[in-house]
Order: structure tokens, then sequence, then C-alpha cells
């Protein structure tokens, strides 16, 4: 008879009355680089949720408005969706990024990407 391979669930365990710590701990550690760029996607958070959240406002009328929601969506907390225009290279259609998705995915020139489509609207982008 085989043997029943387990994977733990912290959350399950937690429910259970145990905590499994080695699943948590230690954090991960991430680079400088990811770090500071990190930090400068939750500066910007931080500053729009400053200057435009009032949480008890919405919460009183149960809305939150629209040019919120539209900079929320800007921010890409969203996900990181931008609408771009199909154009040609040749005989190749090409596909212009903005310079926030490339420095985010640090993608660089003449890097290879991995494209798959996922159903007839729709393709799935992996940075190789």
């Amino acid at each position: 008879m085989s043997e029943k391979k387990l994977n733990p669930s912290f959350v399950k365990s937690l429910f259970s009355g145990f905590i499994l710590d080695e699943l948590v701990f230690p954090y991960p550690l991430i680079d400088k680089e990811e770090e500071e760029n990190l930090n400068l996607i939750l500066d910007s958070i931080r500053k729009f949720c400053e200057n435009y959240v009032d949480s008890a406002k919405f919460d009183r009328e149960e809305k939150f408005p629209d040019d919120v929601i539209n900079g929320m969506k800007e921010l890409g907390l969203f996900g990181l969706r931008k609408r771009v225009k199909v154009g040609t290279s040749g005989n190749a259609l090409d596909i212009k990024l903005s310079k926030s998705f490339v420095d985010f995915f640090n993608i660089k020139k003449g890097q290879e990407v991995e494209i798959e489509p996922v159903n007839k609207n729709r393709f799935e982008v992996e940075v190789l």
C-alpha cells in the first residue's frame, strides 16, 4: 500500500488549535532591488490613501466614489491591466508596453517571453 503524502495547511492547523510556525517562519527575504520596487509601490498607495480615501465617509455612504475607484485602478490595485494597441513591425505584430510595466517586470530589450493562448480573446505572457 502506498503512503499518503501529507501537505500541511497553516490555516487548517489554526482551526485545529495548533500553530505550525515552520510553515511561515522564517519569512522569505527579498533582494535590495525588489525591496526598493516594493517600497515605491507601497509609498504611492499610502500617498493615494492619505489624499483620497476617507474610510468613515465610504462606510456612511456605503459607496466608493468613482474617482477613488479609478485612482485605485491606475495604481494597479485591481490587477496589473493595461489597454494597449497592437502595431506592426515588418511582417509581425507588436505590442508596446508602458515604461511602468517594463520597469515593474524588469523586462529588457531582446528578452525572451513565452506566449500561451488561454482562449480566443486572452493570452498569457510569461517573462523568461
